[in-house]
């Protein structure tokens, strides 16, 4: 990776963390104007954004749009209710939580736990279907941000309170459409949550059929 690569992400990765700390701040009210706003036709957004945006740069145009989406989606991430305690929505990829992506997260629910007890001979459901999935990694345009806006939402009507997503992984995804390289990185990390799950399960299987984890 060229250096100014490596610093735009290092760049993109401070902005998002720092996002993840004030939306855990706001109060309720700034932030379902947030998880609601729009810079689609004469709408003007949410006050709130604006103040990011002015501290943070987001230019102008299609860019100013694509980091208006992922404000919005990091709010809908975002855990209901007062501040106190709350929790930035976003945790990076660190060696601590297995370096998780946003792909283990659309698989799982962010529910580590996932997917709990099965009945035998049944398959792991992952959070975000394998077809919306798919339908996901190949939208381009704006469709692209509006998939992954309602995926965000089934996430956070699934997620345990509390659960963090990996939401650099959001910005790489749709700030940079043209590199297939993001939507690679979802693929491996939701597949290899899927395939795990999976193993998991064909495991206690045999143990439950043989009464012997031998």
């Amino acid at each position: 990776m060229q250096p100014e690569a490596q610093e735009s992400r290092s760049k993109t990765g401070d902005t998002i963390f720092a996002f993840g700390r004030t939306l855990a701040d706001l109060d309720p009210g700034a932030l379902a104007d947030m998880r609601r706003m729009s810079l689609d036709g004469n709408a003007h957004g949410a006050p709130y954004f604006w103040r990011l945006a002015s501290r943070h740069g987001f230019g102008t145009g299609d860019r100013l749009a694509t980091w208006a989406r992922i404000v919005q989606i990091m709010a809908i991430l975002t855990d209901k209710g007062q501040p106190e305690g709350k929790r930035s929505p976003h945790a990076p990829a660190t060696k601590d939580n297995g370096w998780r992506g946003l792909g283990q997260a659309l698989c799982d629910g962010a529910d580590l736990n996932w997917p709990g007890e099965l009945p035998p001979g049944s398959k792991p459901r992952p959070m975000l279907s394998e077809l919306r999935f798919a339908r996901l990694l190949a939208a381009r345009g704006p469709m692209r941000a509006e998939l992954m806006e309602r995926a965000a939402r089934a996430l956070a009507a699934k997620k345990p309170p509390g659960a963090q997503v990996n939401c650099t992984d959001l910005a790489y995804f749709l700030l940079d459409p043209d590199n297939p390289a993001h939507a690679r990185k979802l693929a491996r990390d939701y597949y290899a949550r899927l395939d795990r799950a999976g193993r998991n399960d064909d495991q206690s299987n045999k143990v439950d059929a043989t009464g012997d984890a031998a």
